[in-house]
């Protein structure tokens, strides 16, 4: 085909047709998913509205295609003109390529710039949704907008994009790859979420329209990916002066789903290189090909048909609903029904423990304290007031309390037709939702009731093991009332405690009890050291003051007995009796090595110095009388000379030979630096 302008024209109302379509689907899809609330639409816009800016781009470029076209026409015909050959116009051929500078331009720099844009837009708004998509979802409910939007969007997109496909091959259109590659990215986000729901819708699985989002989450990264490795490899790949490279926006996985034909003729020519002969004509590949229809409806039929079998596992059962009826209960083990989506079987774990909550919602993440705010949904029951002594039980009923706690209760699922038929279903992703309500209607009321009957201490108290007993019998038998086919496996009562402001009064009597333990234990502590320091030990302590009280007994029947006259030999043996006691209590004190054994030895060695030191002083007098009696004179001149030296013993004395002799001495004394001449002086 030639490339002239007309050529280039009708490939840009192509873009703008395709533009137009691709705008009007994304806005539909968007404002569809905003309506509805669905992730998976709203995902789908997103990348669906990536794909305007490709549209928009092959748009300009083939535009500037056509006026390079134009440009060269005139540059042609200047040429051959005899306008050319004139000096006057030589510098007017310098201008007539402006065209083709800004063509080069644009595939040069906009195209390869446009794909590193929509490259990291498809990775960056793919992990946005992903990272922002809910745990748990609320899936939508307008199901037939859905399956209608995404139908038209896949219907429409495929068709467009295979036409595109087609104009792609001509060698001066292989730009529109590009377009028909995001044609086909929209024709397969509109399928995914046409399937998603009329799966939910016919055969009630919600399973890949909760993982829709995260799917074309992942699906945009891959593009993403995809466009900038194409980028990368663009930089590397050779071609011919005269060529283009084609834009690294243009995906190749998604222009072969626009054009299987292709893809069938790759695989059909990589066959007959890898073999070494052309297998596509041989006969076995040709009546292939012309029964390729009828064996891939036998496909289809084989694995519908598969849908009349269920395998149900040892710990299930089954509920056979055909035509939206209950039909039967089926055991584990191998299931006929009708093919789908006529019928379908909903099993159920009949061996899951189930949970519900009762009470306060549970604070696992820190601590739980009377006097700080919990979880906010607190809910109290009304309990008796706990009994005073001495009250009567009328005056307890007169008052209430409240206390709040957590009550977990588990259940599992013994009839399963019984379950189903205790409530309709309720929200896709939770269709129980219904029944767990009523269970737990039915299960609060009961806990109420029986909690109404209790006083806090009981509540509190160590009889918190029967209360949950009886909680669990009489949830039990509110469940078999109702008919539900569960059993309930346990029933807790944790995490009980009154409102906040009343446990400041709860927290003042544990104070009280604490300080008075706290006096209790200071007591013991200083009784403990007085006896230590006493006696040395405790033992020892207590073994001398039971000592002491058998001399104070022994004391009294002695004083007893004085008043009472008793005769004198009993007198004089209680008398011997009391000096035993003391002797041994003196012996106790003496060996216990405490202060009293210390202040007891002070005071013996003080008696023993005061009566030696005034017998010594005693018989030294003694013997300076006799000395005086012998020798009188010698006697005084030897006290004198005693008297004298005592009182010289600190001066200075010279003794000299004349009298009247005049002694001039300097008495200044200097410190030598030693003390050999002063013996009384130590030298330190």
């Amino acid at each position: 085909m030639t490339g002239d302008h007309f050529t280039y024209q009708r490939a840009t109302r192509v873009s703008l047709v395709g533009l137009a379509v691709q705008c009007l689907l994304a806005i539909i899809m968007l404002i569809y998913g905003f309506q509805a609330s669905d992730p998976g639409a709203m995902t789908a816009s997103f990348a669906m509205l990536l794909g305007i800016p490709v549209w928009i781009a092959l748009a300009l470029v083939f535009h500037q295609h056509k006026l390079e076209r134009l440009e060269a026409l005139e540059r042609d015909a200047y040429a051959s003109s005899t306008a050319a050959q004139a000096t006057v116009f030589e510098e007017a051929g310098t201008d007539q390529t402006v065209q083709a500078e800004k063509l080069a331009w644009m595939h040069r720099w906009f195209l390869p710039g446009l794909s590193i844009v929509l490259g990291a837009a498809f990775i960056g708004i793919g992990l946005g949704r992903y990272f922002t998509r809910a745990a748990e979802p609320e899936l939508p409910d307008q199901a037939g907008w859905a399956i209608a939007i995404g139908i038209g969007a896949a219907t429409v997109c495929f068709v467009f994009a295979r036409f595109v496909a087609g104009m792609a091959k001509q060698k001066v259109w292989s730009l529109l790859h590009a377009g028909s590659a995001s044609a086909a990215t929209a024709a397969i986000l509109g399928l995914l979420l046409a399937l998603a729901h009329f799966i939910e819708v016919v055969a009630g699985q919600d399973r890949l329209l909760e993982l829709l989002p995260t799917i074309m989450a992942f699906g945009m990264v891959a593009l993403g990916a995809e466009v900038l490795l194409n980028f990368v490899l663009n930089l590397y790949r050779p071609r011919k002066p005269d060529e283009y490279p084609r834009p690294a926006f243009d995906s190749r996985v998604l222009a072969f789903i626009a054009a299987p034909d292709r893809l069938a003729e790759s695989i059909s020519e990589a066959i007959n290189y890898q073999l070494g002969f052309n297998v596509s004509s041989t006969w076995f590949y040709q009546l292939l090909t012309r029964a390729i229809g009828v064996l891939t409806l036998l496909a289809f039929v084989s694995l519908w048909g598969l849908t009349c079998f269920t395998v149900i596992r040892p710990n299930e059962q089954g509920l056979i609903i055909q035509n939206g009826k209950l039909v039967g209960t089926r055991g584990p083990g191998l299931v006929f029904k009708q093919p789908w989506p006529f019928s379908r079987v909903e099993t159920y774990p009949v061996s899951a423990i189930t949970q519900l909550n009762l009470g306060s919602p549970p604070v696992n993440d820190r601590p739980v304290l009377w006097s700080k705010q919990h979880t906010p949904g607190e809910e109290y029951y009304i309990v008796q007031a706990s009994r005073i002594d001495g009250d009567a039980e009328g005056d307890a009923r007169s008052n209430i309390a409240l206390l709040a706690a957590e009550i977990p209760l588990q259940f599992v699922v013994t009839d399963i037709q019984k379950y189903k038929n205790l409530a309709q279903d309720g929200a896709r992703s939770n269709v129980d939702v219904h029944r767990h309500d009523l269970l737990e209607f039915a299960a609060h009321s009961a806990v109420i009731e029986y909690l109404g009957t209790r006083t806090v201490a009981e509540v509190l108290g160590a009889e918190r093991q029967e209360i949950v007993g009886a909680l669990r019998e009489r949830v039990q038998a509110a469940f078999d009332d109702l008919d539900a086919g569960v059993r309930v496996h346990f029933v807790g009562l944790a995490g009980v405690h009154p409102e906040m402001e009343v446990a400041k009064s709860f927290i003042n009597v544990v104070a009280a009890d604490f300080e008075a333990a706290s006096f209790i234990e200071e007591s013991r502590k200083l009784e403990i050291d007085a006896y230590v320091t006493a006696a040395g030990s405790v033992e020892q302590a207590r073994e001398i003051s039971a000592a002491l009280g058998e001399l104070d007994e022994l004391n009294a029947t002695l004083a007893r007995m004085e008043l009472e006259a008793a005769p004198r030999a009993a007198m004089m043996a209680q008398r011997e009796r009391v000096e035993a006691q003391e002797l041994a209590i003196n012996g106790l004190l003496m060996g216990s090595g405490g202060t009293v054994a210390e202040t007891l030895s002070t005071a013996q060695r003080d008696r023993w110095e005061r009566s030696f030191g005034a017998w010594a002083t005693a018989e030294r007098n003694k013997g300076q009388t006799a000395a005086y009696a012998a020798a009188p004179a010698y006697f005084m001149m030897d006290r004198y000379l005693r008297a004298v030296r005592s009182a010289a013993s600190d001066s200075r004395v010279w003794l000299t030979a004349f009298e009247n002799t005049t002694i001039e001495l300097d008495v200044r004394e200097e410190d030598l630096g030693t003390t050999l001449f002063r013996p009384e002086v130590e030298e330190e």
